[in-house]
């Protein structure tokens, strides 16, 4: 099994001294080299000593191509495999192995990334919708100018 910077895993087995003071501890990848996985503070743990944390109902995973988006349900492929579907996306399948969990850091980022553009949307339809109103009151007047002069060539009689 190869993990990446930024997984989020659960120690199963001893450190590489071999240790099992750490089993059951949750980190988040930092540091590797080619079998040895670690992060600030703990020891190195090789590949078979870590499993990675399982995704859930309701968290916030990234896939491999960069989509943001929350688990909806899960369920297994035909296979047996996990895999991962998601209900706004149309019952879009992704396997486990594509997606990593998101930190609570990056969903504030997430968050605020999509505040910053609700805002910026927000502002726009409010300037299009005082275009829109100043387009109906020059389309008014113009309307009124041309009543005007329809009504001045206007005489009356033979």
């Amino acid at each position: 099994m190869h993990f990446n910077i930024g997984d989020e895993v659960v120690v199963t087995g001893p450190t590489r001294c071999g240790s099992n003071a750490h089993i059951g501890k949750k980190f988040k990848i930092t540091e590797c080299d080619d079998i040895y996985f670690s992060t600030l503070d703990l020891p190195w743990f090789p590949w078979r000593s870590l499993e990675l944390v399982p995704l859930t109902v309701g968290d916030w995973v990234k896939t491999i191509s960069g989509t943001i988006f929350r688990i909806g349900d899960i369920y297994p492929f035909v296979d047996g495999s996990a895999s991962v579907w998601v209900s706004k996306d149309g019952g879009v399948q992704y396997p486990s192995h594509c997606l990593r969990k998101l930190t609570p850091l990056d969903n504030d980022n997430h968050r605020l990334s999509h505040e910053k553009w609700r805002d910026r949307i927000l502002a726009i339809e409010e300037r299009l919708a005082s275009i829109e109103q100043r387009l109906s009151s020059l389309e008014r007047l113009q309307n009124g100018q041309s009543k005007y002069l329809v009504m001045k060539q206007w005489t009356a009689g033979p």
